[in-house]
């Protein structure tokens, strides 16, 4: 709202007619917002510089975003409660239309086909930068891992932060890989919304998620288990009321049975686990506790990191042998026990998952600009030395050079035609990683602005 246009009341809006200046109709002044309430003169009421019904339609205007009505009048009366809360539909939203992507037993199915997932977790976080992601490197990041990624089949990112650019989603689904979009399950309803209405129309759009490992964190407040279950049922249920979509949520471990009967809302279970090179009982588990059948489950996080701290005499050291042969026989487990292709009963209780991770960042154990070791994180640790060394858990470096595990997950096959996403171009070797960006300067002023650069800004001196 902080680009409206110059304001110009009454130019454009005819509200005998419900009509605009680019032809695009919202209702008629009778019904303004689909409500009664939403008067004339509530339309006309000043909210801050604009009035009400200007910013109405200015998110309804593709300008704006293209919000639906009901969309843009009820994040007006959300954000000016006082002035324009009148314009608040009556009516609930109507049926959410179909994604073409729902569940049916323990598969995900996109139409009429079983689903099965080769994906990564992503979190787009250059060396020198930190947790969360900014816009810009996200689509920076996006542009150079998606074809690397489709070269080694992998079909799906489940990311840490809500990705609400087309741009990043375009680049992905350019290479027929899907997103598994997070939303906060604590975000207000507004915010909620808005992030449902900026990506549900995107083809790349798989599922939406809510909290990660949340049973070990309380959705990263210390929230009681209790008061989680709470706030997700909710944030599911109001995500559902707008959009099709799956939405899944992501747990530490195997959830007990009476917290997946809790949250009925959930259409999909990921379960992050790291138990050395075996995942045990996991799936027998997960059969029992979901004695229905009716919820499918992925490996939110699962694999082993690239540093051994078991090194001779005590140092450890890179060992990319290792995440290399963790990779192949915790996915070999991971394949066994997908759900068949035709969705039948052979035994399957999973249909893919998400390694842990794409690439590595720094930011995590120590300063952001070197690689640190050690960290710690929940569950029994991975392959070889049950540490979680923090910055060390990629397939490909921080510069994206691919990494021995790279190898061996491109070689692994989830399925068939299943695996596939978008139609994508044959698979072609991975690209040269890009160059290492220099480091920062030596104690710079935090208040000096960055010196300019010798280059010349897009190669013109215009620029």
């Amino acid at each position: 709202l902080a680009f409206l246009p110059a304001r110009g009341r009454g130019k454009g809006v005819d509200l005998s007619r419900g009509n605009r200046d680019d032809g695009r109709t919202m209702a008629p002044a009778s019904l303004l917002c689909g409500t009664s309430s939403c008067t004339a003169a509530v339309w006309e009421r000043m909210a801050g510089d604009y009035a009400c019904g200007e910013r109405i339609l200015w998110l309804h205007s593709p300008a704006g975003g293209s919000l639906s009505e009901a969309a843009s009048c009820r994040q007006v009366a959300g954000e000016y409660a006082a002035e324009c809360g009148e314009c608040i539909p009556e009516a609930t939203e109507p049926t959410p239309p179909s994604s073409g992507i729902r569940v049916s037993g323990r598969s995900l199915l996109i139409g009429d086909e079983p689903f099965i997932m080769k994906g990564v977790c992503w979190n787009a976080v250059p060396r020198g930068a930190v947790h969360p992601p900014s816009p810009e490197n996200e689509l920076a990041l996006a542009t150079i891992d998606a074809p690397l990624m489709a070269a080694a089949g992998i079909n799906t990112v489940r990311t840490y932060t809500t990705v609400a650019s087309v741009a990043v989603l375009n680049a992905f689904w350019a290479h027929g890989i899907y997103v598994v979009n997070p939303i906060n399950p604590l975000a207000s309803d507004s915010d909620i919304d808005a992030a449902v209405d900026a990506t549900k129309a995107h083809p790349a759009l798989l599922m939406w998620s809510l909290g990660n490992e949340w049973n070990y964190n309380g959705l990263y407040v210390d929230l009681p288990h209790a008061e989680c279950i709470e706030r997700i049922d909710a944030a599911a249920r109001r995500i559902k009321a707008r959009d099709g979509h799956p939405v899944v949520s992501v747990y530490g471990e195997v959830p007990s049975a009476d917290t997946v009967v809790a949250l009925s809302a959930i259409d999909v279970w990921a379960l992050n686990v790291y138990r050395y090179d075996d995942f045990g009982d996991l799936f027998a588990v997960w059969a029992e506790r979901t004695p229905s059948a009716d919820k499918p489950m992925f490996l939110g996080e699962w694999g082993a990191d690239a540093y051994n701290s078991n090194g001779n005499d005590g140092a450890g050291a890179e060992d990319q042998p290792s995440q290399a042969a963790a990779t192949t026989t915790l996915g070999d487990q991971i394949i066994a026990n997908l759900v068949p292709n035709n969705g039948g009963g052979g035994g399957g209780v999973c249909f893919g998952g998400a390694l842990f991770e794409w690439a590595d960042e720094w930011w995590k154990a120590g300063k952001e600009w070197q690689h640190d070791v050690g960290g710690t994180a929940p569950g029994g640790g991975p392959y070889p030395d049950r540490t979680f060394n923090e910055e060390w858990w990629g397939l490909v470096d921080v510069e994206r050079t691919p990494r021995l595990a790279y190898a061996a997950y491109r070689d692994l096959v989830f399925g068939s035609s299943a695996e596939a996403g978008a139609p994508a171009p044959a698979v072609s070797p991975p690209p040269s990683p890009p160059p290492p960006p220099s480091p920062p300067p030596p104690s710079p002023s935090p208040l000096s602005p960055p010196p300019p650069s010798p280059l010349a800004l897009c190669g013109t001196s215009s620029c």
